[in-house]
């Protein structure tokens, strides 16, 4: 998702309308929920999404993070709790804040921030991403304090499989039993294992105060092979 240095860009790719349409509502300065399969262009909307915000706040002030290690390479950024100096020990909200106002430099970091994205948002849950969200306002400064994330900018994307797991929740716990008695499944069982388990981000108070913008990003069927990535 973000561009590499040095990279040559011979002309940017013309986006349809829901491509558009998301990047519109990220320059209004709405918290954006971008879904879509893999062709649709949802890595060179990101793409964008990025350098439109690096331009307008500074490097310091934009992070790109996914849950993951293997995720956050892929995106070019870091992991969520790397951006909250923090390990992935269960720890509860007062617990976290704790752990992070004793540390200055990170408060600064997050107070800095004025957008924040997140890869394949539907692999956190739900206590987690509110955890995100509590820690951001209450580091802030009190006038900021009251805002949905301390007033950063969200922007949050979901592959298809995230997508579809907005109706699938029965097909998931099926998936998993099956796997558990050893019957043979579709690739994805390690994810349906681990998403099985976890209430939805979506579901949380934090996710639903941040009032999100959906865009579903729609595949073309001519699209260039460099806009292939997702």
């Amino acid at each position: 998702m973000n561009p590499s240095p040095g990279a040559q860009v011979d002309q940017p790719l013309e986006l349809d309308a829901s491509q558009q349409r998301a990047l519109s509502l990220f320059e209004a300065g709405s918290n954006v929920a971008v879904l879509g399969r893999a062709g649709c262009g949802k890595s060179e909307v990101t793409r964008r999404m990025i350098s439109m915000a690096i331009a307008t706040h500074g490097r310091e002030a934009v992070a790109v993070t996914a849950l993951s290690g293997s995720a956050a390479l892929i995106v070019s950024g870091q992991t969520l709790h790397s951006l909250f100096s923090m390990n992935t020990r269960p720890m509860g909200h007062d617990a976290w804040l704790r752990e992070t106002l004793k540390r200055p430099e990170v408060c600064r970091r997050l107070n800095r921030l004025r957008v924040l994205f997140i890869d394949e948002v539907c692999t956190l849950s739900s206590s987690l991403f509110s955890r995100f969200g509590f820690v951001m306002r209450r580091v802030a400064p009190p006038h900021m304090q009251h805002l949905p994330f301390a007033g950063c900018q969200l922007v949050c994307t979901f592959a298809l499989f995230c997508r579809l797991y907005f109706g699938v929740r029965p097909v998931l716990r099926v998936l998993l039993a099956a796997s558990q008695f050893g019957v043979s499944t579709w690739p994805i069982t390690d994810a349906v294992v681990t998403l099985s388990h976890w209430p939805d981000p979506w579901s949380c108070s934090s996710w639903l105060s941040a009032s999100f913008a959906f865009v579903s990003l729609q595949v073309r069927a001519t699209r260039s092979r460099s806009c292939q990535s997702k």
